[in-house]
């Protein structure tokens, strides 16, 4: 990155431990005493700026794009025929009212990859979804709607994931 060559272009001018990268002002290299373990910024002795684990997590995904592309539709096709051939298994639903925006293979497709990807918080799963899976997914609901659904389709995902288990290889 322009940081890391600017960092290293510049390493050989200064002592290793004093000059800094300024997280207020990114653009600029300041000159003073080390200010690692702080937030104002870190050495230029570094490559990278510390990453955190979450972070880590996303850049590895976005690597593996076109295949999470692949695994969300084979996932939603098999749940949605699924469904279609076992309608007992999802939730009931008055006959009159507002059908749902997110349909439930939709739904089912959404918590398998958020469990296969190790998203253990909602509200992080759905910013990645929609900023990523956007394409895929027509209506993302937001976290309490999600959250909602799933608690209703429990035993849905139960079942979908038991069927999933025993039919594949």
């Amino acid at each position: 990155s322009a940081f890391t060559a600017h960092a290293s272009a510049n390493a050989s001018d200064r002592p290793a431990n004093s000059s800094t990268f300024s997280a207020a002002a990114p653009n600029q290299l300041t000159s003073g005493p080390s200010l690692s373990g702080t937030s104002a910024g870190w050495p230029l002795t570094a490559s990278h700026p510390p990453i955190s684990r979450s972070r880590r997590r996303v850049d590895y995904l976005r690597v593996l794009t076109p295949d999470l592309d692949s695994l969300a539709t084979a996932l939603y096709v098999k749940t949605d025929d699924l469904l279609k051939a076992s309608p007992h298994l999802a939730p009931w639903r008055p006959a009159m009212g507002i059908a749902p925006q997110l349909t439930d293979a939709e739904l089912v497709t959404l918590a398998m990859m958020q469990a296969m990807l190790g998203f253990t918080s909602e509200a992080r799963w759905l910013r990645y979804a929609r900023s990523h899976l956007r394409h895929l997914f027509p209506y993302l609901p937001k976290q309490p709607g999600y959250n909602k659904r799933l608690r209703k389709a429990a035993e849905l995902l139960r079942q979908v994931t038991r069927r999933l288990a025993t039919d594949t290889s």
